[in-house]
């Protein structure tokens, strides 16, 4: 189900599966945030999400995070409990780390490198 509900995310169309453009053609609002539409009489609800709580809005609560989390480990949002990892230093210093990164990151897409970048201080 999350991955039909993100097939327009992954095209493009919109950026999130509960996107107000999408709404008629989706069953992710009706299941996210219970908005009812012409369509949403013809859904049935599959039978883990009935699982995710005893009411419509503890199932909405657990079916918002499941997207949330789907975004991220898809990687269509940074993941919220990350940061951006600032360094504090020398102007000359923050720039070289930054470099470094960037450099480990570029090798690390690759596939070429599994190394923690060095502490060069």
């Amino acid at each position: 189900m999350l991955y039909d509900h993100f097939n327009p995310v992954r095209a493009h169309l919109i950026p999130h599966p509960t996107h107000l453009k999408w709404k008629l053609f989706s069953s992710a609002r009706y299941m996210a945030y219970g908005e009812e539409n012409e369509f949403t009489c013809m859904v049935t609800l599959p039978g883990w999400y009935l699982k995710l709580g005893k009411n419509p809005e503890q199932r909405q609560r657990k079916y918002r995070q499941m997207l949330d989390r789907f975004m991220v480990d898809e990687g269509f949002k940074p993941d919220p409990k990350k940061t951006k990892g600032h360094f504090i230093g020398g102007d000359l210093w923050v720039e070289a780390m930054r470099n470094q990164v960037r450099e480990w990151l570029r090798q690390k897409k690759k596939g070429s490198s599994d190394d923690e970048p060095s502490d060069t201080s």
